[in-house]
């Protein structure tokens, strides 16, 4: 089943008020629906935000939509975009998610605290900066996607195509050289971490056949989280969340947004 079909299967059971809060609270659609959001295909960003419209005039679907990671990401990004249909609709969105008063106290906390989190997972997770060598193209992201989605302990991702960089946060158990190894994995795209030497200039961590030992010595000097300043640090397209896939046969949401339409709902 393609991107388009899936996401047009869900806008058309989402237009059903019944259906509404089984779709959200599936640990695969409403992930897969914020996938669509960074599709090339822009007939697959329209119908995945169509069936996020529905999802949302459901007010016990608005925190979790809320609190998806890469949700509120995404819509402004796409409220940003040239996309006159695309955009209307991803405002429409944002507007029912997040009310005006709530926006306002919500960046005024933030700003007392120096720090911002897309959803309270981010709390226990921290930020690693990849430079992916053969990251060129949609295609290349995709098999990138695909490896990281089946990657235990990734919450989710970013991709910045033109820099070929790939910011993520894990778990804080999660190994960079564990990240790397499943990047190598794709056969054409290999991983180096970004960090900051002692003058602040970016170096690059390779990993060999001992990777672990010169990552447990830089991390030692690096703090547990890393702060947000109001998203200066996200990549305008959207945030990409991973679903556990708990048989571990690495067919990924797609699969599983799939198995959940087939038997879940009455055509």
């Amino acid at each position: 089943m393609s991107a388009y079909s899936v996401a047009k299967n869900l806008r058309d059971l989402a237009m059903q008020p019944q259906n509404r809060v089984a779709i959200v609270k599936d640990q695969g659609c409403l992930p897969g629906l914020v996938l669509f959001l960074d599709n090339d295909d822009p007939r697959v960003v329209v119908m995945a935000l169509e069936a996020l419209r529905y999802l949302s005039l459901c007010p016990s679907n608005r925190v979790p939509m809320r609190n998806e990671i890469g949700m509120l990401v995404s819509l402004k990004a796409i409220k940003a975009s040239k996309d006159q249909k695309a955009c209307q609709l991803a405002s429409e969105i944002h507007t029912t998610l997040v009310p005006a008063s709530r926006n306002t106290r919500s960046r005024r906390a933030g700003a007392a605290s120096g720090q911002y989190f897309l959803s309270g997972a981010n709390k226990n997770a921290r930020m690693i900066t990849l430079q992916i060598s053969g990251l060129t193209d949609s295609a290349s992201r995709f098999k990138c996607e695909q490896k990281l989605l089946a990657t235990s302990g990734v919450v989710s991702f970013t991709f910045d195509i033109a820099k070929k960089r790939c910011v993520l946060r894990v778990n804080q158990s999660v190994k960079v050289e564990t990240i790397c190894q499943a990047i190598a994995g794709t056969k054409t795209m290999t991983a180096q971490q970004v960090v900051k030497n002692d003058m602040g200039e970016e170096v690059f961590l390779t990993f060999g056949s001992s990777p672990a030992i010169a990552l447990d010595n830089k991390e030692n000097d690096m703090p547990d989280y890393l702060p947000e300043d109001d998203d200066s640090n996200v990549i305008k397209k959207g945030a990409v969340a991973r679903v556990d896939d708990n048989n571990g046969n690495g067919n990924g949401w797609m699969s599983s947004v799939t198995n959940f339409i087939s038997k879940s709902f009455y055509w």
